[in-house]
């Protein structure tokens, strides 16, 4: 039977997520946080977090900042008594840690201690001090994900299939192209690579299939996508289309198709799960400065992203794995976990990303990364009817 208690106290750190899903866990009724003038942010953030999900008032919150989080004698003098408290000790620094919980066993209170235990994430739970646990089962949504690190939320993905726009059967025909053919996957790197270094606004002529230049949006429609048009179902007339809509084909057709792509093929395998592509996010205080991912997937407190790239660079996809492994802690912390899919063999992402990213990584947060060959043998999977083994493992691997 989970366990209950009316006062919660919690240790602040700089990552606020083990204190949200402690406080989602035992729903106490009044929540006392410890923390700094370097965390008082943090515990900001957490306190609108929890106020909004276990529906508390203002007043049901106790501050305490300590002037030193690392002096004990300041500590001691700061603390408050803590006898009809829970205090959970997962937060904070380790002197505050180890003197809270000592004041804590000092005040000789009925409550006990709790720490979050997320060592193995597949067996994440909270550890009691009177020897039990309970697993971590709590669900948080992309919204709380984002606000508990200041981030402003997503209010849509930046790809969406709005009406007139792409879709993820208009991403699965240009997979298919895309897959069958040897020389238009390397046509789609050339082309990516063209298209990161042009300096001027005329179109792209390198690439024959998939040409398009989203820093220009052609008012007449490119000779390069007619083919596409009995496929996709692009009006014949480019021109009936906004300006917006213009935007989003021009952007699909320059790789986001992969990311839809993707999206489709987790899809069978997520259940209800929270599952998106394209999601932006806004930097704390800066509206002008943003953050996307790719392909995200939400399982109840664990967040995957993926990043995806049509580009065959070790060094710019090397650059991107260290990118979305940064971005996932950032919003999920180290029970998060990353994905990179690009167009290298897979060998090459073996021994030329993987294995360097891991050497220089040196956060609990793993990444995995897929080249060509595995999304050919995903496509296969699909056209046989089958799910791609590979990414349901890395979805399950961490859920047992």
């Amino acid at each position: 039977m989970p366990c209950r208690i009316e006062n919660l106290a919690l240790l602040i750190g700089s990552n606020p997520l083990p204190n949200f899903i402690v406080a989602k866990m035992l729903k106490p009724k009044r929540i006392r946080g410890y923390y700094s003038a370097q965390t008082k942010i943090v515990w900001e953030r957490l306190k609108e977090s929890i106020q909004r999900d276990l529906q508390l008032k203002t007043t049901d919150f106790e501050n305490v900042e300590l002037s030193d989080p690392n002096d004990t004698r300041k500590i001691k003098n700061e603390a408050l008594n803590l006898s009809y408290w829970h205090l959970n000790y997962t937060g904070g620094t380790k002197t505050m840690s180890a003197f809270i919980y000592h004041l804590f066993r000092e005040s000789k209170g009925f409550e006990t201690a709790s720490y979050l235990d997320d060592h193995d994430p597949a067996k994440a739970c909270l550890r009691f001090d009177n020897g039990t646990n309970e697993a971590v089962d709590v669900a948080i949504d992309m919204v709380t994900f984002a606000s508990l690190h200041g981030f402003t939320p997503p209010t849509d993905s930046a790809h969406g299939s709005a009406e007139g726009g792409p879709s993820e059967k208009d991403a699965l025909a240009i997979a298919e192209k895309v897959l069958s053919d040897e020389q238009l996957k390397n046509r789609v790197f050339l082309y990516s690579k063209d298209n990161r270094d042009n300096k001027d606004n005329s179109p792209v002529a390198l690439v024959d299939k998939l040409v398009v230049n989203f820093r220009d949006f052609p008012k007449e429609l490119p000779e390069s996508w007619k083919e596409w048009l009995p496929v996709i179902g692009l009006p014949e007339s480019w021109k009936e289309l906004s300006s917006k809509k213009r935007e989003r084909w021009s952007k699909f057709f320059s790789g986001t198709w992969l990311e839809e792509y993707v999206k489709g093929l987790l899809k069978p395998m997520n259940g209800n799960h929270f599952l998106d592509s394209g999601i932006h996010y806004f930097f704390p205080g800066d509206k002008a400065s943003i953050f996307e991912l790719d392909v995200v997937i939400i399982r109840k407190h664990r967040l995957y992203a993926i990043s995806c790239t049509t580009d065959a660079s070790v060094n710019l996809c090397k650059s991107k794995g260290f990118e979305i492994l940064h971005r996932v802690r950032q919003l999920g912390g180290d029970m998060a976990r990353a994905g990179l899919l690009c167009f290298l063999s897979d060998e090459e992402c073996r021994n030329k990303i993987k294995k360097p990213i891991r050497k220089n990584w040196d956060a609990p947060t793993d990444i995995e990364v897929w080249g060509i060959d595995s999304l050919q043998s995903w496509h296969e999977d699909l056209k046989n009817g089958s799910i791609p083994a590979q990414l349901k493992e890395w979805l399950d691997k961490e859920n047992n």
